[in-house]
């Protein structure tokens, strides 16, 4: 295994206007390509730019431990669709065909839902979402 860190330097800043900055690191040149790679953009939105050196060497540190997941742009529909596919031969056939699809949810729902559930007791955040996504199904707005 190699022990030499993805990350060396300092990384590039560029503020973007008064109050946002982007920045990323280098990551070498691609060795089939040659070219050289770069880490994804971040943005932080401050006035500060020594905030922003704070978060480039948090950003730095979180590429070096591996531990940096890439954003994705997958909806909760999606995301739901494939964890449940994943999961098809791993639990029973019944618990398999009675779940839901929540692919016409609504984020908004989501989040209600699990306001509700801070401030009453006894219910399960998962059965507040359920309720509210099968009523947006039944009934879309």
């Amino acid at each position: 295994m190699n022990d030499r860190p993805l990350v060396i330097g300092k990384g590039t800043k560029q503020r973007r206007d008064k109050y946002t900055w982007r920045y990323r690191h280098s990551l070498g040149k691609d060795p089939v390509t040659g070219k050289y790679r770069y880490s994804p953009w971040q943005t932080i939105h401050t006035t500060k730019s020594r905030e922003v050196d704070a978060a480039l060497e948090a950003y730095k540190a979180e590429l070096n431990s591996g531990t940096y997941v890439q954003k994705s742009r997958d909806t909760v529909g999606s995301y739901a669709k494939k964890f449940h596919d994943n999961r098809e031969g791993t639990i029973t056939p019944l618990a398999y065909s009675t779940s839901y699809s929540i692919e016409n949810g609504r984020a908004h729902h989501m989040r209600d839902a699990h306001a509700r559930h801070r401030h009453e007791k006894g219910r399960s955040p998962r059965d507040d979402v359920v309720r509210c996504l099968r009523r947006e199904q039944k009934h879309p707005h």
